[in-house]
């Protein structure tokens, strides 16, 4: 039993430093995560290397979840946990399974007809999924009966095979790419399409959402220099503001801080947007050391944290606006959080 545990333990790889300069040895025991997030405050769910789904408290280090993934398929949605502390996961083929991590019973499962790419519980009733080739199911959060549909086959020009990211307010949703080049609002409650705004670079855009404002950045094709970033009224889908001279790289997802919107550009910079006065300014130019490779931005208090090609980590302070190496890691950064004033990285 004591062995069972420490190779459960072994499973999340956390790296600490402290004040963002002591270094703390990396295990040569560790398991490496495909992906990781932190829910409610103090449960980090990773879905492993060794195909398993993993809850851990990082309040105690102990493991008070663990089941084998049973599924062939290279990528895997991020297992969602709900404020209730339930678990929406997919553990075999197309099947979405809800279980109750304190009981460790399964409340319901969902088959779909293809691969489920995405998982976000939206609210208290409300658990929605993207499906590839297909779009998205709404789903009571309970009993997992459908509420919903919103299919994008009804363009069937359309080259979008699945729906990869979505966001979300009290009242909308708000989906690109679903139909073509376009950002669309629908009703949370019910799926009734409210608007859709329909830009003309390829592909999909990163929205953000910031009050009444709908912030969007699209790459469309880089070597034609179609980047484009651009604000649309959430209520009607009015475009309010564009900038199509912009060089926005939609690989890395664009994180707010407080009143401004920093995204990373195709040359390699990362770049803070002001949305009062929709002015940009660099922030941090990576240029130089091969770019930013996709990495993905963890925003800590007033600090960044990324990998970069190389895999090499770099923090960023937003106040002075300053950046510097911390360290390499073995794997793409997952997930950053803070605990006990310990910035703590997952890989």
């Amino acid at each position: 039993m004591k062995k069972v545990y420490k190779i459960l333990i072994a499973i999340v790889v956390l790296v600490s430093f402290y004040s963002c300069a002591k270094e703390h040895k990396i295990s040569t025991k560790i398991k490496l995560n495909k992906i990781a997030k932190v829910f409610n405050d103090s449960l980090l769910v990773c879905s492993t290397l060794n195909d398993s789904v993993v809850i851990e408290n990082i309040k105690n280090g102990k493991i008070i979840f663990s089941k084998k993934i049973n599924d062939i398929e290279a990528i895997r949605p991020q297992p969602v946990l709900s404020k209730n502390n339930y678990l929406y996961a997919v553990f075999f083929e197309n099947k979405l399974s809800c279980i109750d991590i304190k009981t460790n019973t399964v409340k319901w499962n969902y088959v779909a007809n293809e691969k489920i790419n995405v998982i976000k519980s939206v609210n208290d009733s409300i658990v929605i999924i993207g499906i590839r080739d297909f779009g998205l199911v709404a789903l009571n959060s309970r009993t997992g009966k459908i509420i919903y549909k919103l299919s994008d086959n009804e363009a069937s020009n359309c080259p979008t095979t699945f729906v990869l990211d979505f966001v979300y307010d009290d009242k909308n949703i708000y989906v690109s790419d679903f139909q073509c080049n376009t950002i669309t609002a629908f009703n949370l409650s019910n799926g009734e399409k409210k608007w859709s705004y329909g830009f003309d670079n390829y592909g999909p855009c990163k929205a953000i959402i910031y009050g009444d404002l709908i912030f969007c950045g699209t790459t469309g094709q880089p070597n034609n220099n179609q980047g484009r970033i651009f604000m649309l009224n959430k209520n009607t889908g009015r475009l309010v503001f564009e900038d199509t001279t912009n060089q926005f790289d939609i690989t890395t997802i664009p994180i707010l801080y407080k009143d401004k919107v920093i995204y990373s550009t195709y040359d390699g910079k990362l770049v803070i947007f002001d949305l009062k006065n929709t002015k940009s300014e660099l922030l941090s130019d990576f240029s130089a050391i091969n770019g930013l490779c996709g990495g993905q931005l963890h925003l800590i208090n007033n600090y960044i944290y990324l990998d970069v090609c190389g895999n090499d980590i770099y923090g960023i302070d937003l106040k002075t606006k300053t950046f510097n190496r911390i360290g390499k890691v073995r794997k793409g950064l997952n997930e950053v959080y803070l605990y006990r004033n310990q910035v703590r990285f997952v890989y």
